[in-house]
């Protein structure tokens, strides 16, 4: 079979990928996660299905894309074929011929189309262990030995020869299960059946001897039980005597306590009658009535000490007059109004502060100002007097002298500039304080006319008598308000001792009381009558025992039946008297025993006498059944011959097929061997390979032994692992379909020595056999393409999520 194309709707991480494959050997290069694996998985799922439900979600594509694949190929005959499968659904598979024409129906195995199984002659598990190396999986899987070893056999075999071997063992196996059967079926088991039916025939056989020797001893086993139930219904009845005589000393003792129980029931209800004009009277009233004249001293005392309270707290006449007064003048200035007044007294003497001194500063500075007018006088009077000089030697043509006075004029007239504008600023500065001073003594009396706007009127000198005069209002006040309160506190606890009283009238009119009497003689007559009401409560209750206990006494009974059954009783055992030191609840315990012992011996008699019955009736023929169990043993003795017959004929074939096994182990050691030592650079060259389990065994060269691959390096290991593989996916040519040799990524861990010495031995088996190795190496590819091998470039894909 040689791989042509494959295209993947959508497989894992593939999403609409197309790979054609070279004639030879081809390499499809790609980084980590680029989907290698995936393209080695899909194409083996394409060929022979993607398995169980787990494995088909596994391989769902990421997207979402049509989960599906189509895999062009052809055989060695030269026959084309494409398959299209539809993973969803083992079913959806069409196989199309060169014609176009869909096949899918003749390639089915199981009624499943498997074209991958059909067209290479081996099952999945074989491909996949024998052609298929996936990545970090190069070892053999041992459960699948028996499948490869037998593939291996009918390839090298010609395929007839083991496929007869297998035919006839099936055969045989078929036969000794349909005449023979086996030790675990349960319905198709002849053998099993004339076995267990000789023993039941044997089972029946020796139970009818014993029966026979049996029988007599059954007929003194009953005798003996009616021997022992007769004994125990003497007993009984004797017991029974016993029980009706203590059964009527019992009678008339509750008769007896019975007759006192209504003599002293009688003579309570006497003395109970006796209190009848108590009956009515509540039981909770002395209580009450206890609670409400409590609360009646309680609250009188409160309310002469809230009304003394209250006479304490009151205000004098002067006082009243007082606030009344202070509340007319300064009753209507609440805080606001007190503290603008505050505000504007202090605005006022900051005012007048500032007043004070802008005036002493305009003063000042107007003295300082009017200071130096001499100076400025003759300052001008020089001046002018040099500017004249100056004119006069200039007309006189006396230039030294002329320019002498023109500089002291000149002179003169910066001095008088600078004076001058001193003299100017503290002018302005004399202004600016009287405006200062103006302004002060303005908001002075602003202040002021406010403050006197309100102080005049009430004749108030200043803000600190408004303040005091507030204060003394605030003080009557406040003593007005603690008056007033506690007058409420006493009106409050006037109306509670009112309440009180009310309470107590109406307990004293529920008692049947005058309440005009004295409250000393009230409370003595209701002690007097609560005390007459517990005694009577206390009579009650003893009637309620007393009639508890008669009850006790009675039980379920009737006094009447009682009597009745004390006539029965004397009637059937006369004067007997009862026995001294035993109860009656004893000898009812003794009857109940001896009557479960007369049960247990009835039932014992009842079965012995029916076991009895069944063995005379049902003793067997003796040697009807021994000729039964003579005719079981000999079906036992010619099936186990006949299964001795087909198990001698099943271990030939076996026999014969194991060499044949170890034919082709040898052939395949061979195979091995010559590739493993060229890739080993001739350290190993002899493998010995366990047809039964294809577990492999490498010679070791210093100690000429066979050892486990596991004991070698893992390099070693999956060299050795590798050329096995080659090895069989060519002993598969010889008599099957030629497999595609798929390796994905097998050198990952090898170093560059192997790899070179592996490329060689792919391109000579890829002449035989098409190969495909999976890698993420770009060096093996490049290596690889310089021995003819087809690079295909695998592009990282991340599909979107569905």
């Amino acid at each position: 079979m040689k791989l042509r194309e494959l295209h993947v709707a959508g497989f894992g991480k593939l999403v609409e990928r197309e790979l054609a494959f070279g004639e030879g050997l081809t390499i499809v290069v790609g980084e980590n996660e680029a989907g290698k694996s995936t393209v080695a998985t899909a194409i083996a799922a394409t060929l022979f299905g993607v398995g169980r439900k787990d494995a088909r979600d596994a391989w769902r594509p990421w997207s979402s894309a049509r989960y599906a694949a189509t895999l062009r190929y052809t055989l060695d005959d030269g026959r084309a074929f494409e398959v299209q499968r539809a993973f969803d659904d083992a079913k959806a598979v069409s196989v199309y011929d060169r014609n176009g024409v869909d096949i899918a129906g003749s390639l089915a195995i199981a009624k499943l189309p498997a074209p991958g199984e059909v067209h290479l002659g081996v099952p999945y598990d074989v491909f996949v262990n024998a052609s298929c190396v996936r990545q970090r999986e190069i070892d053999l899987e041992s459960k699948c030995a028996s499948a490869i070893a037998g593939a291996l056999s009918r390839a090298l075999g010609g395929g007839p020869k083991e496929n007869a071997a297998v035919a006839a063992i099936a055969t045989l196996q078929d036969a000794l299960r349909d005449h023979v059967g086996t030790d675990r079926a349960t319905k198709n088991a002849p053998l099993k059946i004339a076995r267990e039916r000789a023993a039941q025939a044997r089972t029946r056989a020796d139970a009818a001897r014993r029966a026979l020797h049996a029988l007599a001893d059954r007929r003194t086993a009953y005798e003996t039980a009616r021997a022992a139930h007769d004994a125990l219904f003497a007993r009984f009845a004797n017991i029974e005597r016993r029980i009706d005589v203590a059964r009527a000393a019992t009678v008339r003792a509750r008769l007896q306590k019975l007759q006192e129980l209504r003599d002293e029931i009688a003579e309570v209800q006497t003395a109970h009658a006796r209190f009848a004009d108590v009956a009515d009277w509540p039981n909770d009233l002395a209580e009450r009535f206890a609670r409400s004249d409590a609360d009646c001293e309680r609250t009188r005392a409160l309310a002469a000490a809230a009304s003394d309270a209250a006479l304490a707290a009151r205000p004098s006449a002067s006082e009243e007059a007082e606030r009344a007064a202070l509340e007319t003048s300064i009753g209507a200035i609440d805080d606001t109004a007190y503290a603008a007044l505050c505000e504007a007294s202090c605005q006022a003497r900051e005012a007048g502060a500032r007043a004070s001194e802008a005036s002493a500063a305009a003063v000042a500075a107007r003295h300082d100002g009017e200071g130096g007018s001499q100076i400025f006088g003759a300052l001008v009077a020089a001046t002018a007097i040099f500017a004249m000089a100056t004119v006069g030697f200039v007309v006189a043509r006396d230039m030294l002298v002329g320019v002498l006075c023109a500089i002291a004029a000149i002179a003169g007239g910066f001095a008088l500039a600078r004076l001058s504008a001193r003299r100017s600023a503290k002018r302005k500065r004399a202004s600016e304080a009287q405006a200062r001073a103006d302004a002060a003594i303005g908001a002075e009396r602003d202040a002021a006319s406010i403050v006197a706007r309100v102080l005049e009127p009430r004749g108030i000198v200043n803000v600190d008598e408004l303040g005091r005069r507030r204060d003394r209002f605030r003080e009557l006040t406040e003593r007005a308000r603690r008056a007033a309160e506690r007058t409420g506190v006493s009106s409050e606890a006037t109306a509670a001792a009112v309440i009180a009283d009310r309470a107590l009238a109406a307990i004293v009119a529920e008692a049947r009381l005058d309440a005009a009497d004295e409250r000393d003689a009230i409370r003595m007559h209701v002690r007097d009558r609560d005390a007459r009401k517990r005694e009577r409560d206390g009579l009650a209750a003893r009637l309620e025992m007393l009639a508890f206990q008669r009850n006790s006494e009675l039980g379920d009974d009737d006094e009447e039946a009682l009597l009745q059954e004390r006539e029965r009783l004397a009637a059937r055992i006369g004067d007997t008297p009862p026995e001294s030191g035993v109860s009656h609840r004893a000898l009812v315990d003794e009857r109940a025993e001896i009557e479960a012992q007369l049960r247990a011996a009835e039932g014992r008699l009842a079965e012995t006498q029916a076991t009895l019955r069944a063995s005379e009736e049902q003793i067997a023929d003796v040697a009807a059944l021994d000729d039964e169990v003579a005719r079981y043993d000999a079906e036992v003795a010619r099936l186990d011959a006949f299964r001795r017959a087909v198990t001698l004929a099943i271990k030939t074939v076996e026999d014969r097929t194991k060499e044949a096994h170890e034919r082709f182990a040898r052939r395949l050691e061979d195979y091995a061997a010559r590739t493993f030592a060229t890739i080993t650079a001739g350290r190993y060259g002899e493998i010995k390979v366990d047809p039964t389990t294809l577990e492999v065994n490498v010679r070791v060269p210093e100690t000429k032994a066979f050892i486990p691959l596991d004991r070698l390096s893992a390099g070693t290991r999956d060299q050795a692992y590798l050329v096995t593989r080659i090895a069989m996916a060519r002993m598969f040519s010889e008599g099957l379909e030629t497999p595609p040799l798929l390796l994905d990524d097998p050198v990952a861990f090898w170093d560059e020595a192997r790899i070179a010495r592996l490329l060689p031995l792919l391109a000579e088996a890829a002449a035989t056999m098409q190969t495909v190795v999976f890698t993420a190496s770009e060096a093996f590819a490049t290596a690889a393409a310089g021995f003819g091998a087809t690079v295909i470039r695998l592009e990282a894909q991340t599909p979107a999520i569905a």
